[in-house]
């Protein structure tokens, strides 16, 4: 058995790929993209999406979103709402989703306490 396994000699290490993020050269642009880390990257993408806090017009949603977030304030499903507005649920639920990340939160309850701290509902 000892002969069909192909052990590799204690001092080498297997190749690495091509791609592999350890083989590519560093550019020389200290503000690239690949130079940035991931968390700098994510909260500079939230302060573009998310608005400065406070102010009505820091988050601006669409009528439809602003149809759904009123429907669920009045504590309908996503069914419901469907149902009312004559659409998919499916397109309720991505509206809700886009509204949720556009809102920076992440359930309906908080999502329904901003729009009414903004002045939305």
């Amino acid at each position: 058995m000892s002969r069909v396994l192909n052990k590799l000699p204690e001092s080498s290490s297997p190749p690495r790929p091509r791609h592999c993020a350890l083989t590519r050269p560093a550019t020389s642009s200290p503000t690239s993209a690949s130079n940035r880390s991931p968390l700098r990257t994510w909260r500079r993408a939230g302060r573009r999406t998310r608005g400065s806090p406070g102010g009505a017009g820091a988050v601006r949603l669409t009528p439809r979103q602003v149809d759904v977030l009123r429907g669920l304030a009045e504590g309908k499903t996503l069914g419901r709402i469907a149902t009312d507005l004559g659409l998919g649920k499916e397109t309720i639920r991505s509206t809700a989703k886009q509204m949720y990340k556009r809102l920076g939160v992440h359930d309906r309850a908080s999502a329904v306490l901003m729009g009414q701290a903004l002045g939305m509902i």
